[in-house]
């Protein structure tokens, strides 16, 4: 995937920061990012694209496109590495 403005890859802005902050705080959907934001965090692999039950009552009991936070995008905010559900591995198995 390109960049939206050339080949140049700058530092995240202020405003692409934020809202990498908001997606660490729980999956947002994508329709909700400025497009070129989304683009930049994706093309980074700050982000996957999840997909999950809407919030909005137009698409009320679909699925649509989120974009979750990924470890790359947890350790250039400088956040602790989520452990997932690894630590649920091994329960029920007995």
């Amino acid at each position: 995937m390109l960049p939206l403005n050339g080949t140049k890859t700058h530092p995240l802005t202020e405003h692409a920061r934020a809202e990498l902050l908001d997606i660490a705080a729980k999956p947002v959907p994508r329709q909700a990012v400025n497009p070129g934001v989304a683009n930049r965090l994706l093309r980074e692999c700050l982000v996957a694209e999840v997909m999950l039950m809407s919030p909005f009552k137009t698409h009320k009991g679909k699925s649509i496109a989120h974009l979750m936070i990924t470890g790359a995008g947890r350790e250039r905010l400088g956040l602790p590495p989520e452990h997932g559900l690894g630590h649920m591995q091994g329960r029920g198995a007995a």
